[in-house]
């Protein structure tokens, strides 16, 4: 009986807990999950942990103001006494990550998200747009105007629109204020300067500036570099067409350096990048110029990070899509310019650059408090140009020439539609963590005000003199001003080792004026106010440190943009939308296995969608729909090492996307009159019920030293979507799918230097697939009205067939 409380007593757990310099942690805590066991480490960081039964342990480690570790040990037969020394990593000490951490979630949250490496981006950066890089997570379609992934992109995650996704530069707002959007096409080659990417699904934590009303993107390009380098990185890409005609002739080059830490406490980066490419529509060319300059000081508490980064884009109008008839005959056909006589417009373009300026200050107060603030500015500036035959002058303001005894009142013009806009603001969060690590609470918010203004001028007129075109006033004139103030709390605690729950609190008021004329003349002049208010509450529980399950609500609250402002009479603007949003979820992860499974039901009141209905100057409006929801599943599982050789990345989303009921309205062309009809139980727009992505990577040469060898097979499948929200069979946009094929060759030179060849096929079995439409339902006379016959114009967006993309980087 001795003999056994004597071995029973050595059946436990002990050793000594340093932090990064191997300096002991005096008073540090260990805590075994499955017993509710713990005690503190003596004045040497040593702790002792004795009289555990045989069994499978997860033991946790935490010190105030470092991050905690956990680990898995199997104690008993054999294993009787286990020694464990533990290194804590000072919370602070990657202050740039502290910097973004506001607005960004962790897995003990009890919210769905996904987060991308700087190493993942860079396999897959071949100079296409960020939403392109980002179409291997869950639940995302991308869509692209000009075919290529370069140009004008969008993205869409579980079926909402683009402008209903939040995306942050360093917790600093995208999104432009007035359209909600964001305009990927301004910052070329960003992904080049990212660190990295969190996606989270559904409404998430509270974030700064537009309503994260499908998903919100949180990009990080704070990257604390101790070293120096200098990276130079090349691309070039092309197909045929099935004419025989080249296209999509692509290339993107860059130059990237690094100071590395100067005198222990500076640091400067820069990039600079140019991306070419003729597009795979007609015309769809992409001249895209940015730079990114960064510099840091570091001091043991604090950390000053000032970042400036610009992006100018000229790009070929390709944004009418394809007639549907002429998906046969002529695929890559573009509309843009094709009002000029003989050949198209040339100069048909989108021009516009963007500057952005942040200065980012955290402060570590102590171990249990910091601050976060920062200032940014952004000033874009820019115009499209568009060719218009025969137009009437006096919409215009142009006074109408005599030709003998008769007046000219229509005649080709050349107009162009000025944005000019300055944005800026602040965001700041004070941040506490008690001394056991189990409290955790932030304050923080957001004031940031938009100044745009909206202008038109006629730059050219068929018939005219130079001198005559210089005396043409703008033919629209107006002003946009909108603050956006917001504050939120958010708290965590976890209860009892295992359960983590989470509660925030969220206030915004937006305050946005309108003044001047709009085209035709019409006073838009107007004033709108919102209050919101957002709560969230959810939890997670822990099993152990491998897996765990979670649950939230969320509610989000969107204003309506500008043009639901403009286009509607005065006192009949449409209701603020609401979203209530439930996920439910279970993470597991190990060294070479994570899955995460979740379903998520999004309740939404007064949606805002175009419903076919006219303004009282015939304008097209969107409409509150009184009900619609969003429900669905999302699979998400990654294996690593399978044999040594084989890496498996799947994800699968299964969805459900209604509307209940809502008035459609149509235009009659006999009587040039609108008819109605009762929609019921509809799918929503553009939201697939399927959407899934496999990717099987393999290490080919993982066993030599100095070279690395790896293929991936990609491939991605996306279901049937209903083009508008009627419903019908015949107005639907065909599933797709296509396969990509990525070889990645690496060689390591001396000094840490390595240079990349990186050989991409898109599409490789040459699908022929649209990944966005438009349509338009009309009836053709009255007796079809009554009859319940719609005729439709459908316009498709084409996407790039097989195509090729070769990329060198060098790394010195």
């Amino acid at each position: 009986m001795l003999s056994f409380t004597w071995a029973q007593a050595q059946w436990g757990v002990r050793g000594q807990i340093t932090d990064e310099k191997g300096e002991a942690l005096v008073g540090a805590n260990v805590y075994i999950l499955e017993t509710k066991q713990g005690t503190f480490t003596n004045e040497n960081g040593v702790y002792s942990i004795d009289g555990l039964s045989p069994g499978e342990y997860t033991i946790r480690y935490s010190y105030v103001g470092y991050k905690e570790k956990f680990e898995s040990r199997t104690i008993g037969e054999g294993n009787g006494r286990v020694i464990i020394h533990v290194q804590l990593l000072d919370r602070y000490a990657q202050l740039d990550e502290v910097l973004v951490q506001a607005t960004r979630v962790d897995e003990d949250s009890p919210f769905t998200y996904s987060e991308i490496s700087k190493e993942e981006l860079q396999k897959n950066n071949m100079g296409v747009d960020v939403p392109y890089l980002l179409q291997w997570t869950p639940s995302t379609v991308v869509t692209s105007d000009a075919g290529t992934g370069i140009g004008y992109t969008g993205i869409r995650i579980r079926g909402a629109a683009p402008t209903a996704t939040n995306v942050t530069i360093n917790g600093i707002p995208l999104n432009d204020s007035e359209s909600h959007g964001v305009f990927w096409v301004d910052l070329p080659d960003f992904a080049s300067s990212t660190n990295d990417i969190q996606i989270q699904r559904g409404v998430g934590t509270s974030t700064n500036g537009a309503a994260a009303f499908g998903a919100s993107v949180n990009l990080n390009t704070n990257n604390f570099r101790e070293d120096q380098y200098v990276g130079i990185s090349s691309m070039v890409g092309f197909l045929n067409k099935d004419n025989g005609e080249d296209a999509f002739n692509s290339y993107k080059a860059n130059v990237q350096f690094g100071s590395g830490l100067i005198g222990d406490h500076f640091t400067i980066e820069g990039r600079v990048s140019t991306i070419q490419s003729e597009g795979y529509i007609d015309r769809a060319s992409a001249d895209l110029n940015s730079w990114f300059l960064s510099g840091a000081y570091r001091s043991d508490k604090s950390l000053l990070r000032l970042n400036a980064f610009s992006g100018h884009e000229i790009t070929y109008q390709s944004w009418y899509g394809l007639a549907s008839e002429l998906l046969e005959t002529d695929r890559t056909y573009n509309e843009a310019g094709t009002d000029k006589p003989g050949e198209p417009y040339d100069n048909q373009v989108d021009d516009y650059q963007q500057d952005h300026y942040q200065a980012l200050y955290n402060y570590q107060i102590n171990k249990n408090w910091d601050f976060n603030v920062a200032l940014h500015y952004t000033k874009g500036k820019g115009y499209y140009e568009e060719y218009e035959g025969m137009e009437t002058l006096a919409d215009y303001g142009i006074p109408e020439p005599s030709i003998g005894d008769s007046t000219v009142t229509e005649a080709d013009i050349v107009t162009r539609k000025w944005l000019d806009n300055d944005f800026y603001g602040t965001t700041y969060s004070l941040d506490y963590i008690s001394s056991d690590n189990r409290f955790k609470a932030t304050y923080g918010g957001a004031w940031n005000r938009y100044d745009g203004d909206h202008f038109g001028e006629v730059i050219w007129v068929n018939g005219y003199t130079f001198v005559d075109q210089m005396d043409l006033q703008n033919f629209y004139d107006n002003n946009g001003l909108k603050t956006d103030f917001m504050n939120y709390i958010k708290t965590s605690y976890e209860w009892n080792d295992r359960l983590n729950v989470l509660a925030e609190l969220q206030v915004r008021n937006i305050n946005y004026e309108i003044t001047g004329v709009d085209e035709g003349n019409r006073d838009i002049s107007g004033n709108f106010k919102h209050n919101f208010f957002n709560p969230k509450v959810g939890a997670n529980y822990a099993f152990n440190s491998n897996q765990s399950v979670y649950a939230s609500m969320a509610i989000a609250h969107r204003e309506p943009n500008r043009a639901d402002y403009v286009d509607n009479p005065r006192g009949e603007e449409p209701n603020a939308e609401r979203l209530i949003d439930y996920e439910l979820g279970y993470r597991y992860h190990s060294s070479n296995l994570f899955i995460n499974a979740n379903v998520y039901y999004m309740d939404y009141k007064d949606q805002l969608v175009p419903t076919g209905e006219l303004n009282d100057v015939g304008a097209y409006i969107r409409d509150n729909i009184p009900e619609s929801y969003r429900m669905g599943i999302e699979l998400d599982l990654g294996v690593d090492n399978i044999a040594g050789l084989v890496n498996v990345r799947a994800n699968a989303t299964l969805s459900d996307n209604r509307v209940k009921s809502y008035t459609a309205y149509f235009d009659n062309w006999e009587t040039w009159g609108q008819e109605t009809l009762l929609i019921e139980d509809a799918p929503l727009a553009l939201s697939p019920n399927l959407i899934a992505g496999v990717d099987l990577g393999f290490n080919l040469l993982k066993a030599k030293p100095a070279h690395d060898l790896s293929a991936n097979i990609m491939f991605k499948m996306v279901g049937k979507q209903h083009i508008d929200n009627l419903g019908l069979d015949e107005v639907t946009l065909p599933a797709y799918n296509f396969t990509n094929l990525r070889f990645v060759y690496g060689y390591k030179l001396p000094k840490d230097k390595r240079i990349e060849v990186i050989a991409l096929v898109r599409n490789v079995f040459d699908q022929l697939y649209e990944n966005n439409a438009w349509s338009y339902s009309y009836f053709e006379s009255s007796q079809a009205a009554s009859g319940g016959d719609l005729s439709h114009l459908i316009g498709l967006y084409p996407q790039a067939g097989r195509n090729f993309m070769l990329g060198v980087n060098l790394q010195f």
